[in-house]
């Protein structure tokens, strides 16, 4: 009988032990924090730039006979490639609010001046990625081609620009921290009901067309009025991690699934009884506005299963180093990839040229590359001080 008890007293320290896991993670792991970092956030950053770059390589190279809708392997990689930009996004916001927050009581004054600083270095950089030696052949003839590097934005702008509008949105509501995320969920909502109304147009009236090149999906990749909804979603979570401590807390990983499948199913219905209360011509809008909201759908999926992997298993100091080399990796597999600045990159040998076999291990390839890139790039910087500028 004592043998009995004292092995229901062991099985019950054990399922404590493990109820304390489900509940709060484990102790040894600092609650989600490694380095003073959020792992999780860690290891969306790193999975957004490496599916980025393995999709933009596969994209690029793969030549058009394999490009078959038809395949499920094809169509899964194609539907999923689209899902990196709105997790970057998200996790950029995420960071963002996280670093502005983590003062008790007020907001990070230091931190502010940084977001600034960091928002204008990405979108110059932005600019500079659209430069190339055809810019500089245009200088010398004078031909107005000269302003290309102009005429269009991408993710960094976007991201930029995200930065710009979390920053200023905390220190506006510095004093009371708790309309922070009230503020931020009018506007990621706005942003996505009412973005893809400027969004779909093909060109702004008079002066507002300055603003053409961000606002416009003829110009921009990513244009700001909708996709700003993703880095104020990412904003509303970091805010909370930081004041409800969420990431110690396996239950919130296992509650964003069923958050974004929920924003997911029912995005449709609800856009369509708002659009056409008040206007007849919508379906446009109803379109880009669904898709946004699928696309936050999926990313708090994303987010929620890379949580839960971070619970239970150890990230590499690999996974680790590439999410705090986002921006260098970006930046250099642009002029790797495209040919940015120098005009010389795959696009020039391997254009829609590969078969399905040689794209991938290509893809997989490069990604190595960039990861002994990350692990590398402090000692990098100490050679090659203009390199600061990328981290």
């Amino acid at each position: 009988m004592e043998m009995f008890a004292s092995a229901m007293r062991t099985l019950g320290t054990r399922l404590s032990a493990v109820w304390d896991v489900l509940r709060h993670g484990t102790k040894a792991r600092h609650a989600g924090l490694v380095g003073g970092r959020l792992e999780f956030v860690d290891a969306m950053r790193a999975y957004a730039i490496l599916m980025m770059l393995q999709g933009h390589v596969i994209e690029l190279t793969l030549a058009d006979i394999f490009r078959d809708p038809g395949n499920w392997l094809y169509a899964a990689w194609h539907h999923m490639r689209g899902v990196t930009a709105p997790a970057f996004f998200f996790a950029s916001g995420l960071i963002v609010a996280y670093l502005l927050f983590r003062t008790p009581d007020t907001i990070d004054t230091e931190r502010l001046k940084k977001n600034l600083w960091r928002g204008g270095r990405l979108i110059i950089l932005g600019y500079l990625l659209q430069v190339s030696r055809y810019t500089f052949i245009c200088l010398y003839h004078g031909d107005a081609c000269f302003w290309n590097w102009a005429s269009h934005t991408h993710v960094l702008h976007t991201i930029g620009v995200g930065m710009f509008v979390v920053t200023i949105l905390a220190y506006v509501t510095r004093h009371f921290r708790w309309l922070f995320p009230v503020a931020a969920l009018l506007l990621m909502h706005a942003a996505f009901v009412f973005g893809p109304m400027v969004t779909v147009q093909e060109s702004l009236p008079g002066a507002l067309q300055i603003f053409s090149t961000y606002v416009l999906k003829v110009h921009a990749a990513f244009p700001i009025l909708t996709w700003l909804g993703f880095p104020l979603a990412g904003a509303i979570l970091g805010f909370l991690v930081v004041e409800l401590r969420l990431h110690e807390r396996i239950w919130v990983f296992l509650l964003l699934p069923v958050i974004g499948y929920l924003i997911m199913s029912r995005s449709w219905f609800i856009l369509h009884d708002m659009y056409s209360t008040w206007w007849t011509e919508y379906s446009e809008w109803l379109n880009y506005g669904v898709f946004t909201y699928f696309r936050l759908g999926e990313v708090l999926i994303i987010a929620g299963i890379i949580g839960l992997l971070t619970k239970v298993v150890t990230m590499p100091k690999a996974i680790h180093a590439t999410a705090k080399e986002t921006l260098g990796i970006y930046f250099l597999h642009s002029i790797v990839v495209y040919g940015s600045i120098f005009g010389i990159g795959m696009r020039t040998f391997w254009r829609h040229s590969l078969d399905f076999n040689v794209s991938i291990v290509l893809a997989l390839l490069l990604v190595a590359v960039f990861i002994v890139y990350a692990v590398y790039a402090p000692a990098i910087r100490k050679h090659l001080p203009f390199m600061k500028y990328l981290k």
